[in-house]
Parts: C-alpha cells; structure tokens; sequence
C-alpha cells in the first residue's frame, strides 16, 4: 500500500497598552519600520526578563528577527541563515500589531494555573455571567479598554487583602495561606477567586454552562477549569500564546494583547476526544477566534471532526500540535481535516551561542505527509503550537483592526501562515552533495515531510494582510485523510478529487490541479487532472 498525496496550485489574489507596563527602557511596541539590526538591541526589547539574550545564552530566540552577533561567529555557521534570523520573526510583526483584545484564543489542554503573573489578566471573562464591579459604572472599571480581573480590584467582595487594593497590590498580597478574601487562598486576585465569589448556580446567558466565569473544565464538568494536579501544560501552553509583554515578569507571548478562555479537557498531554470536541464547540459559540490544541487523544469520533469541521465553518482556526515521538505516526485529533498541522524546529546546540543553524529538525517532533508548518521552538510540538497560535491571534488581530471584509476565514488563515513561511532547504541535507552533513535530516525546497512549507515568518503574514495579499481558500474535502486507495487496482477504482477553492477577495482566479503518489513524489512525478482560468 503506497500514500497518496494531493496538491493544489492556486494564484495569489492581490487587491487595489499593557496593564501594570512599569517604568521601562524598551522602546516596544516597535516601529513598523524597524529592523532586524533594530531589534537586535536591548532598548528595543520588551522588558519581560526571560525575552533578554544573555552571553550565557538563553532568550525568547523564536520570536527574534535577528541572529546574535556570538552566534554569527560560530565556526561553520550557515551565513544564508543571518538574513532569516534565529526565529519567527515575531518582533518585526509586533511593528503592525501586537494583537487585539477582542480575539480570543482557546486553549485546551490541562487546566489553568490562576496564579501565574503573566495570565492572571489575560483570561477572557464570560460578563454574562458576572455582576459589575461594585460601585463601577462599566465592567471595564478601571477603563483600560478591556474587561479582566483587575476591573474587580476595587471590589470589597473579591480583594485579596482586607479593603480594596491597587494595581500593584494585585501581586503584592502573597502568603503561604493565601490572605483574607482570597477565596481560592494563592495570594493573588485571580479568575479562580471571582469562579468562588460569583458562582450562583444559574446559567445566566444560557449556553448551557453553569456559571462559565472564565472557561470550563471538560473533564470534570464544572466551571473551574484549575488545572487541580499543578501538572501546568496548559499554563505554558496559554503563556506561549498570550503572555502579558513588556510588563517585567516572565516572557512575552506571541499575540501579547489577545486573551485567553482556559478550557480543562484532560489533566495531562493525552485525553479523550469527545471532551476535545465538547470544548471546540464551547470555544466556537464563545465567540474564539483559535482553537489551541497541544493533545494527543486516545481516539478519534465523527462527533470530534464534526466539531473541527462546525470551527472551520465558523472562521476558527485549529492549531494542532504533531506530537513528539520523532515518527512519522499520526497523532489524533491534529491529523484531522480542517486543523494546521505543526512541529517544531530549533538551533543544533545546547546553547544558543554553539549553534550553526536555526533551521533543525527538532528530535523530540514528529513529521509525515499531514505536516503544514515548522516552528522555531526550544521545546517540542506542544512550544511550536502554542507559539503558532499566538502568530495566528496576530492575523486575527490584524485582521480586525484593518477593518477586513468579509471576516478572514480559517482556511486563509492556514493559507497565510503556510505561504509566509521561510524554506527550510538545506543542500547539505541531502545524500550526494558534496558537503552532505549526515547530521541533519534531509529537506527540499517547497514541501518535505520533515518540515511541512517551512518556518513561520509573522511578519510576512502581517505584511500580507496590511498589502491586501489573501491568499485564496482552497479545501480538498476528497478523499479525506484515511481514505483508502489501492494504485495496484487502477482499473477497478476512479479516484475521485473534490474541493473548494475560492477567491473572495478577487474578482477572478487561475488554479492548477495535481495528483502524485507517495509522501515526497519528485516534481515530475505529478500529473495534471484539471486547469482552470
């Protein structure tokens, strides 16, 4: 039994504050205008500790444009590399945005930890559910433009000391007890104390969630969705995503301004489908605007891709993560129709300082013939997912704030992210060059099963959705994934091709369709079956 693999060649269509943001010496937001050279200093550095390059290496490299000056004089750098720069190149898409309050991201994962500094005003608080802040004339009480748990500071009901708090106080109030009205006893005022304080036992917007406050748990079904095993996957998933930035705690997250409704649908990496599914059409009629999914599920149902297929219909885009085996198996629910397959990839060292690419294949991902996209990422699939989805919060937020319509859809969101990419396509990689490293995984130019398109450039992404450059949708919807056809009884079968490909933004499109069989056919391995313009 051979793979068969499809592909579609379709035209481009182009068309005519922080809270709390301490006293700090970043420059940041960064200009539009700025460059990689730019953003390799300091003072345009988000003050966020662990985003820092140090000698000793270390940083948030996956979001830097740039390479490090120790790093370029590394014996047996790849020069080519310098112009690509270490990561994702994140830092030049915060030039264009750095998100926007109104997408949302769900996550699904583990639970939630409430008392992480750099999330506690991230969450996505369900109003419908919530009285005002007392003596507040708006849920946004302290006008900042945005509803979080720091609106409730000022709320005798909920304060983590014994009378109303400042800003400051909301993570000066620790104690190895918690203090006096703190429900949850962690010392901070977060989403799990306004769950205890406010939960009535009524489900106030009617979705069917009892006092849904700030997400559910899937696994347990209630409306906490605290990750109770401290197991915190999910806490480093959502501070991959969406980490408060430049605000001198921690990291920065991808989409820095996007917002996040913790979900809980298993209480480790692997979990049940059917809760997977549940919390895709939750998040879905929440009103997200990405599915976050760093799982691996014991099975798979017509109910879970249902659910995928119900976000896709709706513009939600499902980041799926391949999983971390080094195999070419097929981690449910990511091999799915309808989800953006990623892994990750890194530099070759242990230290950033020894590396002589950026461009290799993590050993801890997996790969095969559903990969969309790599990712610069130190840790494994479940770091590349949780970054991809903070880079697709950005184009959702751009998206948004350029007024685009029709509302980008899920498709073009895949379709910008697997377009923008940076080719991973190292000659060396490959048996019979003369330079051939058998240290490196082989790649090729366009598409390979070990690194999908390519690594992800946000900025480009960006750039694209500022220029009016969407790609058009193009969705093969058969065969699906799985489906099987025997090539050894060619002339008892028909292969049937269906799909969609629209260009919504265009007044007309040119596309080209083609059939190989294999995961990595050569280029002249693929015949035509249609063509249209």
């Amino acid at each position: 039994m051979r793979l068969l693999r499809l592909r579609s060649f379709v035209a481009t269509a182009s068309l005519t504050a922080t809270l709390f943001a301490p006293s700090a010496h970043a420059i940041w937001p960064p200009a539009a205008d700025a460059t990689a050279e730019d953003l390799s200093r300091p003072e345009n550095w988000p003050n966020d500790p662990g985003y820092a390059y140090s000698a000793s290496g270390g940083g948030q490299w996956y979001w830097w444009s740039w390479v490090p000056q120790a790093t370029r004089m590394v014996a047996g750098f790849r020069a080519q590399e310098v112009a690509l720069g270490a990561g994702n190149s994140v830092d030049r898409a915060w030039g264009i945005s750095i998100g926007d309050p109104r997408v949302m991201i769900a996550v699904l994962d583990s639970g939630i930890n409430w008392d992480n500094d750099d999330l506690v005003n991230k969450v996505a608080l369900n109003t419908a559910e919530l009285p005002m802040p007392m003596g507040a004339t708006a849920y946004d009480a302290n006008g900042d433009g945005v509803v979080t748990v720091a609106d409730y500071l000022q709320d005798p009901r909920v304060t983590c000391g014994t009378g109303a708090v400042t800003a400051r106080d909301q993570f000066a109030c620790r104690g190895a007890d918690g203090m006096p009205n703190d429900p949850n006893r962690n010392g901070l005022l977060d989403g799990g104390d306004l769950i205890r304080t406010f939960s009535d036992g009524t489900d106030a917007d009617g979705n069917g969630y009892v006092d849904d406050i700030a997400g559910w748990d899937f696994m347990h079904d209630d409306n906490d969705p605290a990750d109770d095993t401290r197991f915190g996957h999910g806490t480093g998933e959502a501070r991959d995503s969406v980490a408060e930035a430049n605000n001198g705690r921690g990291g920065a997250g991808g989409c820095p301004r996007c917002r996040f409704v913790p979900t809980r649908v298993g209480d480790s990496f692997i979990t049940d489908v059917n809760d997977f599914g549940q919390a895709v059409v939750y998040g879905v009629d929440r009103g997200v605007s990405v599915i976050q999914e760093a799982l691996g599920t014991l099975n798979m149902s017509h109910f879970a891709q249902n659910a995928i297929d119900y976000a896709y219909r709706n513009n939600v885009v499902i980041i799926a993560s391949a999983a971390d085996e080094n195999s070419r198996h097929h981690n449910m629910p990511g091999t799915a129709n309808h989800t953006v397959y990623t892994h990750a990839i890194r530099f070759d060292s242990e230290n950033i300082n020894r590396a002589t690419t950026f461009l290799n294949f993590n050993n801890c991902t997996n790969y095969g013939a559903q990969l969309v996209l790599s990712v610069g990422a130190e840790s494994c699939s479940s770091a590349a997912t949780g970054y991809s989805s903070g880079m697709a919060g950005l184009i959702y937020s751009t998206a948004l704030q350029r007024n685009l319509t029709p509302a980008i859809s899920a498709e073009e969101v895949k379709q910008l992210l697997s377009m923008t990419t940076d080719d991973v396509n190292v000659p060396e990689s490959q048996p019979g060059h003369p330079m051939f490293d058998r240290t490196k995984y082989p790649s090729l130019p366009g598409w390979d099963q070990r690194f999908g398109y390519g690594r992800t450039n946000a900025r480009r992404a960006l750039e694209w959705i500022r220029d009016g450059k969407i790609p058009p949708e193009v969705d093969i919807t058969s065969p699906r994934w799985f489906t099987v056809f025997d090539p050894d009884r060619t002339a008892q079968q028909t292969l049937r091709i269906e799909g969609r490909i629209a260009a919504r933004r265009a007044p007309r499109f040119d596309y080209t369709v083609e059939y190989a069989l294999g995961v990595e056919p050569a280029d002249t391995a693929w015949v035509m079956v249609r063509r249209e313009t």
